[in-house]
């Protein structure tokens, strides 16, 4: 049978440094317009369609920006979520499996170990999770992925701050 991966990152500050993240210029807390106006990347609101289709438990909030992401390796559509108007996550939508590897390797190297990691098989399917906490930025860098012999695919890569956790920091 042919496995797929999937994979879902969560909470980091980059893909690989300062250099990769553009909104990592905003701080946890600002308002919709405090982080149009400090993007690298063109945002738009999100449609009431597009709240409801990317809201996630993971994350606090409802995703009320969006964009594409680029680099000069790759394009991902980024979702960033706001609580009470106020910036409380980044998701990314990673586009196949050969670019989630190389931003897995990339928090491999710039955290080095995770503080946590699980593993679970179910129903066709194996899933993994990794996940950092940056204390200089205070982010959560939450990395998950899953593989199913259906052939789905779906690779993310989601920020939250470590405020949840008692820390109050920037992207």
């Amino acid at each position: 049978m042919r496995r797929v991966i999937t994979i879902v990152l969560a909470a980091a500050p980059s893909l690989c440094g300062p250099a990769m993240a553009d909104w990592q210029f905003t701080k946890w807390g600002q308002s919709p317009a405090e982080v149009m106006s400090l993007s690298k990347i063109a945002l738009k609101q999100s449609t009431a369609q597009e709240q409801a289709d990317y809201a996630l438990p993971a994350i606090r909030g409802v995703p009320m920006l969006n964009g594409i992401y680029t680099t000069e390796e790759f394009k991902a559509p980024v979702w960033l979520y706001f609580d009470h108007d106020k910036l409380s996550g980044v998701y990314l939508r990673i586009p196949d499996g050969e670019t989630a590897n190389l931003i897995g390797g990339r928090l491999s190297n710039q955290y080095g170990a995770p503080t946590d990691k699980e593993h679970r098989a179910a129903d066709g399917c194996e899933r993994d999770a990794k996940s950092w906490n940056d204390s200089k930025r205070g982010n959560r860098v939450r990395f998950y992925w899953q593989v199913c012999d259906t052939g789905f695919q779906n690779y993310v890569l989601l920020y939250v701050p470590l405020e949840q956790s008692g820390v109050d920091s920037g992207l």
